[in-house]
């Protein structure tokens, strides 16, 4: 397990005229005068647990785990009870299987667990075509099943469920999607990447 917090490292480079910018400089990186920031709560082999904001998720590697679904469930909840209100995000990279019945059931029983504290969950997919309708069908019957009391839907980007969000939830859309694709880009090895675990040192 590991436990970090990752912000953009930006240097100020002057321009000229007075007029300077700041760039991260790994990668090369435009920051605006902000840091992108998010906090690893569990890292395994086959899924990872992030949060920004008040945006809980999970990315699933290999497919949905029981493991994984435990782990998003508990810190979900600590969540709900530090934040209030949170979002539930998956992440499931192309070509990762649909779960297994047994594994949809514990995914249901989860977000049903967490109940009114979730603002709504939803699943990112990042695979295309035919793929990508199947599995927005899995997650809307998971979601029918479940008679879940927020909504949960099924997306095919960031920037759809970024959309999505800024309409329904006046959430910022463009900070959703510059950090949700960060943590896709940074999380989705098997591994951390190393300009991360430079900053976790002895976390792990």
């Amino acid at each position: 397990m590991a436990s970090a917090i990752h912000r953009a490292s930006c240097i100020r480079i002057v321009v000229g005229l007075g007029y300077s910018i700041l760039v991260d400089v790994t990668p090369l990186y435009l920051c605006l005068f902000t840091s992108v920031e998010y906090e690893v709560h569990e890292h395994e082999p086959t899924y990872v647990v992030f949060q920004f904001d008040n945006f809980v998720g999970a990315i699933w590697r290999v497919g949905v785990t029981e493991e994984g679904v435990a782990a998003t469930r508990r810190i979900g909840q600590e969540q709900i009870d530090a934040l209030g209100k949170i979002f539930i995000v998956g992440v499931a990279p192309a070509n990762v299987n649909p779960p297994s019945y047994e594994v949809a059931s514990k995914m249901r029983d989860a977000l049903r667990d967490l109940g009114d504290g979730m603002l709504a969950s939803f699943v990112v997919h990042q695979d295309v075509g035919w793929r990508l309708q199947v599995l927005k069908g899995v997650t809307n019957s998971i979601a029918m099943v479940a008679g879940l009391p927020s909504p949960h839907k099924a997306f095919g980007s960031p920037e759809e469920a970024g959309n999505w969000l800024y309409y329904h939830f006046q959430i910022d859309r463009d900070r959703f999607v510059r950090i949700l694709t960060q943590v896709i880009n940074d999380l989705h090895g098997p591994e951390l990447p190393k300009k991360m675990m430079s900053r976790i040192g002895d976390d792990l």
